[in-house]
């Protein structure tokens, strides 16, 4: 498995470009973008991540908690 600090290096140097982070993930990491984000989910959660990067952790955790609501807001919707 990947550590806490790979992941948090990888998306520290890859904040965007959905198309050209795919192709990175997969290139540089050797999994797949959906197996990254979900790896990156639970290590955002982990102590090790906050004392290692906490600006990014924090900015992780903020978009995680937007999506979590418009998925909350959708699902009340329908």
């Amino acid at each position: 498995m990947l550590s806490t600090a790979t992941l948090l290096d990888f998306e520290a140097r890859h904040p965007g470009h959905p198309g050209h982070k795919q192709q990175a993930i997969e290139s540089e990491l050797g999994i797949s973008a959906a197996r990254y984000y979900q790896l990156l989910g639970r290590v955002i959660d982990e102590p090790e991540a906050e004392q290692l990067d906490p600006m990014l952790v924090h900015r992780l955790r903020r978009l995680q908690d937007r999506a979590d609501a418009r998925w909350r807001r959708r699902r009340r919707a329908s």
